[in-house]
């Protein structure tokens, strides 16, 4: 049964959107950009209603998006998880991230290098440890090695380790070398660069002459 719209008219709300009127009375209210191409006078098929429906819940979530890359930056598969939490169908999950994409709001290897050199510069992390964060916002293998290309192992290493060896500093060369090698392998790094870091802040010390030789 055709729907007879009679009249269009904007809604008084913060964002843009527009009420449709029907013969008979019938008022809804959707996104001013899923009214477009709608005239008074015009014949709606059910086909034609649900087709506004889904570009008014395209609209929607994509809107929804757009106010949640405003407060940071989002991988696709946050967005993704953000769109299911709310049911919001396949179809309009994938539409939403294409126009995300086209206009350059989401760009995972973007994305991806911007946390490796965030955690690099405030929050080091072993490469272990960033696969997994980054795994977890739903970024994919490739962009993930390539944001780890320019990653410094052995600078992370050093950098959280002096962090703890702050409270260290009454140990001994041997307390040092175990609680060090103890504490950067649990945070995957590998035998190597826990081997090599641990001497090198070590090394930084008055104690290295004395006791690092022992």
């Amino acid at each position: 049964m055709a729907a007879v719209v009679q009249g269009l008219r904007r809604a008084k709300s913060g964002r843009p959107r527009v009420e449709v009127v029907f013969v008979g009375g019938r008022v809804v209210k959707i996104a001013a950009r899923a009214a477009e191409g709608l005239r008074v006078g015009q014949h709606l098929t059910e086909a034609d209603l649900a087709e506004v429906g889904r570009r008014d819940e395209v609209e929607n979530a994509h809107q929804r998006a757009l106010g949640l890359l405003a407060r940071r930056p989002r991988s696709e598969g946050e967005l993704r998880q953000a769109m299911r939490r709310r049911n919001v169908a396949d179809g309009v999950q994938a539409e939403v991230l294409e126009r995300l994409r086209s206009a350059g709001w989401v760009d995972d290897s973007a994305f991806a290098a911007a946390w490796v050199e965030n955690r690099d510069s405030f929050r080091p992390r072993s490469a272990v440890g960033l696969r997994a964060e980054l795994r977890r916002k739903g970024v994919g293998r490739d962009e993930i090695e390539a944001a780890l290309h320019e990653h410094d192992e052995a600078g992370a290493a050093r950098a959280v380790l002096e962090r703890a060896a702050r409270r260290w500093k009454t140990q001994s060369w041997e307390e040092f070398r175990l609680r060090g090698r103890a504490f950067l392998a649990r945070q995957g790094f590998s035998y190597d660069t826990v081997s090599r870091v641990v001497r090198d802040v070590w090394s930084g010390t008055p104690r290295e002459e004395s006791e690092a030789s022992s």
